[in-house]
């Protein structure tokens, strides 16, 4: 599978993280979606690992579990933090969706349905 480099994934968010941190952001990003983008030409493949990269590092990536920073104070030095949840949530997700022709992330994570017989 395509990967699209750390310049590509600066080049769509402003980080302080680390080469290596998204490098790792883009390493889950091909695990999280190496189901929908198989069979698609590489350039649409490492465009959609792109910007669900730059969802994880929206979300939190590289937090070290804290999640998104929500707010910050000077004065008693306060951060407040959004805990997970937050994959599939940023504008960056919404355009992965768009270059996706077959609609597979639309449904990657989500609840599935279970049946039981009463």
């Amino acid at each position: 599978m395509s990967a699209p480099a750390v310049e590509e994934v600066r080049a769509v968010i402003s980080t302080a993280l680390e080469d290596c941190q998204i490098l790792a952001a883009i390493t889950d990003a091909q695990l999280m979606v190496s189901a929908c983008v198989e069979g698609l030409d590489p350039d649409r493949a490492a465009a959609i690992v792109k910007y669900v990269a730059a969802d994880l590092i929206a979300g939190g990536f590289g937090t070290h579990g804290r999640g998104v920073l929500t707010s910050k104070s000077l004065g008693d030095a306060s951060e407040s933090y959004a805990a997970g949840g937050t994959v599939g949530r940023s504008a960056y997700w919404q355009r992965a969706i768009m270059l996706d022709p077959n609609g597979c992330l639309a449904h990657l994570g989500g609840k599935r349905a279970t049946f039981e017989t009463v």
